[in-house]
């Protein structure tokens, strides 16, 4: 039983870590995207 919960742990230290990591990525990805998008709008204007 506690060699199943150690292991049970770890996976969702592992899980958390990757949850963790996606989030980050999408984030920088979203906010490239954003401020691509505010720069287009500033060339235009000018």
């Amino acid at each position: 039983m506690v060699g199943g919960a150690i292991v049970n742990q770890q996976q969702f230290e592992i899980a958390a870590s990757l949850i963790q990591y996606g989030i980050n990525a999408f984030f920088q990805m979203f906010f490239r995207v954003v401020n691509g998008y505010d720069n287009r709008k500033i060339h235009l204007q000018q």
